[in-house]
């Protein structure tokens, strides 16, 4: 009975590697096929929506990366939930570097029913008024390329694209917990490709303001905490499709703190709970798979070498050597992919060490998202930037309570170094 159940088990986890694997090969061809397309010239008026809420360890370089972007004709406005927040004083000091700075700012007011991030879009969306053809949207801590504008929004032109997506990939430096969150991070970068069902990521993302009124997004915003899922979601319901942009693929850097990490984590599977309810059960029967795959032939090695029982180790051993062979090929597909994307971009040298790790490690990140899945699958409530939340709905959110300050002296402000910027003929410079 316990080899039937142990065979059964082995063989369901190897052929799910087996498909994860082909996955990640359908998106290496795909990320390899984009990285040859070069921007087309379709080049509209644009404003880039950043909400800042205190000053992220990288925000002076996103700022001067924002302000810098070859593109004809756009802005910046950078939206604060209060006059108060020390990122406001900062950004008017970037924008002050530089005579005919695109940067601007926009205040917009405590969140009562929504997230404070999509309070802070909003009111930037306001201010933009009838301006601007195409929204692209960036987070404090990403740090895009010179190139980066032009890359997203020339994708939006494409038959059926309602909206266009990079994503981050996270640098870490030289602690554990960031090593984890590079690897965490990296296993739903391969969701992405050549298809209908791609997600977008709100660091990097951008939206035709024709059809961002049409598909009614800031109505689906109304009370809602994620405006990335919204964007998504609208644009499935109108029958068009996300476009990935692997140009447009962010390295960010910095290491947490394991609170830190716990937390973000916890709130993205939260969100995806939500939000996509079956795509979180999803990614819990894999997770679940996974670690029983993998623990249970440990396991059963070391019993057998404890015990001298020859069938048990060659058992355990074949299983488990499979198994972690699947996952390291396809980090290995991932690594190739993420080389490609970022390869002769500012950061990109420095996204070495993670893709080291994502190769050698990345079959051992199931071991932590097992209690980071039955943490989000308990409660809706989490923390976010000195707001407390609870999703009620994908289109329902409530305020629980706040502390700003919390938020706005979570770092000290930064004088960044100048930032080393790529230019069209793919040379590095500095600023």
């Amino acid at each position: 009975m316990f080899w039937t159940a142990y065979l059964v088990v082995a063989v369901l986890v190897i052929v799910e590697g087996i498909g994860s694997l082909w996955g990640g090969a359908r998106f290496r061809r795909y990320v390899r096929r984009r990285m040859a397309v070069d921007p087309l010239p379709y080049a509209p008026r644009a404003v880039v929506l950043l909400p800042c809420k205190g000053i992220d360890r990288n925000l002076a370089d996103t700022l001067r990366a924002l302000d810098r972007q070859d593109y004809p004709d756009y802005r910046v406005i950078c939206a604060f939930e209060s006059a108060d927040d020390p990122a406001l004083a900062l950004a008017r000091q970037v924008a002050d570097e530089r005579t005919g700075s695109r940067i601007s700012t926009a205040v917009a007011q405590p969140a009562t029913c929504r997230s404070q991030k999509i309070e802070n879009l909003v009111a930037a969306i306001r201010q933009a008024g009838d301006w601007p053809e195409v929204y692209a949207f960036v987070d404090s801590d990403a740090v895009p390329h010179r190139l980066w504008l032009r890359f997203l929004v020339s994708a939006l032109p494409e038959e059926r694209v309602g909206a266009a997506t990079g994503y981050r990939w996270y640098v870490p430096g030289h602690t554990l917990s960031g090593i984890v969150r590079c690897l965490w991070n990296a296993v739903a970068m391969t969701f992405l490709g050549d298809h209908d069902r791609n997600f977008c990521w709100g660091g990097s993302m951008a939206v035709r303001r024709e059809f961002f009124e049409r598909a009614g997004v800031l109505r689906r915003w109304d009370s809602a905490l994620s405006e990335d899922f919204q964007v998504a979601r609208a644009t499935y319901d109108a029958g068009m499709r996300v476009r990935f942009v692997p140009q447009c693929l962010i390295p960010c850097h910095g290491d947490p703190t394991w609170r830190e990490f716990w937390t973000f984590a916890r709130r993205q599977l939260i969100i995806t709970r939500v939000c996509e309810p079956r795509l979180w059960w999803a990614a819990a029967l894999v997770t679940a798979s996974f670690s029983v795959g993998f623990w249970g032939p440990l396991l059963l090695l070391l019993h057998g070498a404890a015990k001298g029982q020859a069938m048990e180790i060659f058992a355990g051993g074949v299983v488990l050597l499979t198994i972690y062979g699947l996952g390291m090929a396809k980090a290995a597909l991932r690594k190739s992919a993420v080389s490609a994307a970022l390869r002769g971009r500012p950061g990109g040298a420095a996204a070495g060490l993670g893709l080291f790790w994502d190769v050698f490690a990345s079959p051992l990140v199931a071991t932590f998202n097992a209690p980071l899945m039955v943490a989000s699958g308990v409660s809706s409530r989490f923390g976010w930037r000195g707001i407390r939340y609870q999703m009620k709905s994908p289109l329902l959110t409530t305020v629980l309570s706040r502390d700003d300050r919390a938020a706005f002296d979570r770092t000290a402000v930064e004088q960044a170094s100048p930032l080393p910027e790529l230019d069209p003929n793919g040379a590095r410079h500095g600023v």
